[in-house]
């Protein structure tokens, strides 16, 4: 037989403990950033408010995965970069324009948008980043794709929404990004930022 700990009103430990248990779990539901928040001001890199796009009716919340652009490699050979400070790069020559780095979420996560940040000020030229998934058959698929804007300082653009479940065993994904044809500081690659809705083990409490 159990021992019960009694508290003053006769109620046991455990039970406490139990409700305790369910109480974190509603906390772990809701505890999510509330939105993909608008475009960050041309003239800074700090988020903007958080009031575009709104979230997803009946979904827990966003939560974001950050990817600088100096942690981006080259897709081959025979490019030429640099790096430009405050994690920025930059073109200086070469033949290879297209950088990648590996997308890696939990299983079952929901990816609704791809937010490009940038440093534009070319006439000529963009940066175009692509959500790209492979089927390791030599098939690849450009599922969204999202542009800089020349805004003459640094800017921030936000890709169309998307509805796509992370799932490793099927396809592995690469956030790919083309830096354009100005091989100078005047545009230059920041970063990403993936706003997704992850696969809650605790959604519907302890049982």
């Amino acid at each position: 037989m159990k021992p019960k700990i009694q508290t003053k009103n006769g109620s046991t430990l455990g039970l406490s403990l139990r409700i305790a248990a369910v109480v974190a779990g509603a906390s772990l539901v809701c505890g999510i950033a509330q939105a993909a928040p608008d475009d960050a001001a041309a003239d800074t890199m700090v988020p903007a408010s958080n009031d575009e796009p709104g979230q997803v009716s009946g979904a827990a919340g966003y939560e974001y995965l950050w990817l600088a652009g100096s942690v981006f490699h080259p897709f081959q050979t025979g490019a030429a970069f640099a790096y430009s400070g405050a994690g920025c790069i930059h073109l200086t020559g070469g033949t290879e324009r297209r950088f990648v780095h590996k997308f890696l979420l939990p299983k079952g996560s929901l990816v609704k948008y791809v937010r490009l940040y940038s440093y534009d000020n070319s006439a000529s030229s963009q940066i175009t980043v692509l959500f790209t998934t492979y089927d390791a058959a030599g098939n690849y698929s450009e599922i969204n794709l999202v542009s800089s804007t020349n805004a003459g300082g640094y800017v921030s653009d936000l890709g169309p929404e998307m509805n796509y479940f992370v799932n490793g065993l099927v396809e592995p994904v690469n956030i790919v990004a083309n830096l354009g044809t100005q091989n100078d500081i005047n545009l230059q690659f920041c970063g990403v930022r993936v706003a997704y809705i992850p696969d809650l083990i605790f959604a519907n409490g302890f049982e």
